[in-house]
């Protein structure tokens, strides 16, 4: 599935969506998702979606607005870097029903004096039915409650997520931080509370915000807590 390619004009930023429903005839698991993302993206967001209609044309949308919006879809992953391949555990895929709706979510800037065209892939890429055994989902935590004074460098946190008790026996997978260019680590553990030191499981040495690496694991959360985390 592509997005664009959409002209942006020097200086502009924007974040614009696209509709488009899969070519897939049965519905199908799937165990890998591909993004790519051309010059001037930010960050892109595939989303499977419950919409009817395909709107294959960018138009604006409100960035993140439906990471936490069930009713709407939901996230099946986020990407920062330029060529990033989510790869599932052996057995653990993404259910798309037969022709899927799928949005894709482009923030894109240009802070060059030219004009550029903004563009992405996405690929899904199906694992064997006899092959599935578990479900994957999608959990996004964080804040945008951060504000820093001119020249102010600051770390925020640890700020405390509870979970409900559904997670208790979830595992995870993979974890990755995202943030903005003034954003310079993401560290994040499990814990019980925001006192508890707890177990570290994103902690990335020279951590970069353009380039946020992915930690693939296999763990779950203490009964009854959740996550610790702290943006700089």
């Amino acid at each position: 599935m592509t997005f664009g390619p959409e002209p942006i004009a020097a200086g502009q930023e924007s974040t614009k969506c696209v509709v488009k429903r899969l070519a897939n005839p049965a519905s199908m698991h799937v165990g890998t998702v591909h993004n790519v993302l051309g010059p001037g993206s930010h960050h892109l967001i595939v989303y499977r979606v419950n919409d009817t209609v395909e709107r294959p044309t960018p138009f604006a949308c409100k960035p993140f607005s439906d990471t936490l919006d069930l009713t709407k879809g939901s996230t099946l992953m986020i990407s920062q870097k330029k060529d990033d391949a989510l790869v599932l555990p052996e057995g653990v895929a993404y259910t798309l029903g037969a022709g899927q709706m799928v949005r894709l979510e482009m923030h894109y800037i240009n802070p060059g004096a030219t004009p550029i065209m903004a563009q992405a892939t996405s690929t899904f890429i199906p694992i064997e039915d006899a092959k599935f055994k578990d479900e994957a989902d999608f959990l996004f935590i964080g804040t945008p409650d951060v504000q820093l004074a001119a020249g102010e460098s600051k770390t925020f946190g640890p700020m405390h997520t509870k979970l409900p008790a559904v997670y208790d026996d979830v595992t995870f997978f993979a974890i990755t931080g995202h943030e903005h260019q003034f954003g310079t680590n993401v560290l994040v553990s499990t814990a019980m509370s925001r006192t508890d030191p707890g177990t570290p499981v994103y902690d990335v040495k020279n951590w970069l915000w353009s380039e946020p690496a992915t930690v693939q694991g296999n763990f779950k959360l203490p009964k009854g807590g959740g996550f610790n985390f702290s943006c700089s």
